[in-house]
């Protein structure tokens, strides 16, 4: 996983419309987003550790990523 500190930056190239969700390791929602075409998130809220990072798309699941928050 890549490790990030308080900002991710996340870019729809797809034109889709697509949404993504933070999963903390005891599998509660920590956040859900609506993707735009240039996404610049603040995650300082969130706690230190691992996540999953699911992508999704008309409620669909189309990849998931561990993150790694310092």
């Amino acid at each position: 996983p890549n490790p990030i500190d308080n900002e991710l930056i996340i870019e729809n190239t797809s034109q889709r419309q697509l949404s993504f969700e933070f999963i903390n390791t005891q599998g509660i929602l920590m956040l859900r987003h609506q993707l735009t075409d240039y996404s610049r998130l603040n995650l300082s809220h969130l706690p230190s550790g691992l996540y999953l990072m699911r992508i999704k798309e008309k409620g669909n699941i189309i990849k998931i990523r561990k993150v790694l928050k310092r």
